[in-house]
């Protein structure tokens, strides 16, 4: 083990501690509910069961097979197993990109610091995991010449979660590469390629697939979702920003060194990223994972070589062992919090069943819709973050009645006698002064029921 690699390896590692830290959010659960809901129908899930207000309608489902293996994990090994299994999906996901790096010297681990540094805020126990591992699995398949594998990759991705495009976007700057360097491409390229836009159509949404991430996409950026919004100018995302102009400015600089088509092909990748990940938070990491082993091929290899007894390898290995036996006992300590903890039991079993026993039609907030639908399944929602079923004109109308305290037009027309919210809302007040009763309490949920049946 040399120095430029177990600095590496240290990385690595702070990483994988990193990822193991990664929080549940609102989409966690429903996730999990879908999962565990198509394991025990033995048929995928596309029509909406979890809201009264468009139950029965069409649920485009394109993350299907990442929410079973979701359910597989969580009943297994509960929420330790399915965040250990999303912690090597996205530890996975980077160290195939150190596999397609070129040797830099202290460069290498210095971008893989670059890609923990940008890309940690983004990470969380969402099927999204596997399209970082599934991402830096076509980078390196695609900057080793390894092509045939490709199509495999893309029908297994197409089905485990929605940004296939990404694997997408590497291969057309693999093309354009190969046009750059050879002006032509070779017929394995064209044939892969074709094969793997084939795959992405073998999923329960068939032809359709493509139209439904495209109407999800403009969903998000129609209800403001956050990580679809622009990045904050610097000193915000001042990694992303550090990267977006020191990729270009290598390509000005050093463009001739540029001598295969695969090290041209992944520096087009990474351009093709960059004005996705300025219009849109959501992209930031995987451009930082594509850039960073684009700018391996424009940085100069040293010209020295140090000495083989100068590495201390015995040394290296002993600390970075040390190293993972540490970071294994924080996660360990970290997860036994966990467990009774708000994150990974957002909903408190007394809270999920003073909205089960609540009269329905229920209210619930955006992020809350989640964590009801897996502990409170027994209670319909009002909408959840899923977003793909409900009209934006929900998501705007319970946005306004949790903002101003207006609910009267919302919970009449949808029958509503029952609200699941936050004390500190508007809404929640208004409720209770106008007689709602509380049913339950506490510094996160409050729970009131309408006295008369509305």
């Amino acid at each position: 083990m040399s120095l430029d690699r177990f600095i590496a390896w240290l990385l690595l590692v702070g990483i994988a501690l990193l990822a193991c830290l990664m929080p549940a959010q609102n989409d966690t659960w429903w996730h999990l509910r879908a999962g565990y809901d198509m394991l025990a129908a033995g048929s995928v899930l596309l029509t909406d069961t979890y809201s009264h207000t468009v139950h029965g309608g069409h649920w485009p489902n394109y993350e299907w097979l990442g929410e079973v293996v979701f359910a597989l994990a969580h009943h297994a090994g509960g929420m330790p197993l399915l965040t250990a299994l999303c912690a090597i999906a996205v530890t996975g996901g980077v160290a195939f990109v150190y596999a397609a790096m070129r040797e830099r010297g202290v460069w290498t681990p210095l971008l893989l610091a670059a890609i923990a540094a940008g890309a940690t805020h983004t990470w969380s126990v969402r099927p999204q995991a596997f399209s970082l591992l599934l991402l830096g699995l076509t980078l390196w398949l695609t900057t080793t010449g390894r092509w045939r594998w490709l199509p495999p990759v893309f029908l297994v991705w197409a089905n485990l979660h929605g940004a296939v495009a990404y694997g997408g976007v590497v291969l057309a700057g693999m093309i354009l590469g190969y046009l750059w360097h050879e002006r032509r491409l070779p017929r394995a390229l064209v044939i892969v390629a074709v094969l793997c836009g084939v795959a992405t159509l073998f999923t329960p949404l068939g032809v359709w697939y493509w139209w439904e991430v495209a109407e999800s996409i403009q969903r998000s950026r129609i209800n403001e979702i956050a990580e679809w919004r622009r990045p904050n100018l610097p000193p915000d995302h001042l990694v992303f920003w550090a990267m977006a102009v020191a990729l270009p400015a290598a390509l000005a600089l050093r463009h001739r060194s540029l001598t295969t088509p695969e090290g041209r092909g992944v520096v087009c990748a990474a351009l093709l990223f960059l004005p996705l990940a300025a219009t849109t938070m959501r992209n930031i990491t995987p451009y930082l994972m594509v850039a960073a082993a684009a700018m391996t091929f424009l940085i100069p290899a040293e010209r020295r070589k140090r000495s083989p007894r100068t590495e201390r390898t015995l040394l290296n290995v002993l600390i970075a062992s040390a190293a993972a036996a540490v970071a294994a006992f924080i996660v360990f300590q970290a997860w036994r919090d966990r467990i009774d903890g708000p994150e990974w039991q957002p909903l408190p079993r007394e809270a999920a069943a003073a909205i089960e026993a609540c009269r329905p039609n229920l209210y619930n907030r955006y992020e809350d819709g989640g964590p009801i639908i897996f502990f409170a399944p027994a209670q319909k929602v009002l909408l959840d973050s899923r977003q793909d079923p409900y009209p934006t004109t929900l998501v705007q109308q319970q946005s306004d009645a949790e903002r101003t305290g207006e609910y009267e037009g919302l919970f009449d027309e949808r029958a509503i006698d029952c609200a699941a919210t936050t004390p500190a809302s508007p809404l929640a007040s208004r409720l209770a002064g106008d007689g709602w009763i509380k049913r339950y309490e506490d510094r996160r949920w409050i729970v009131l029921e309408r006295p008369h049946g509305s």
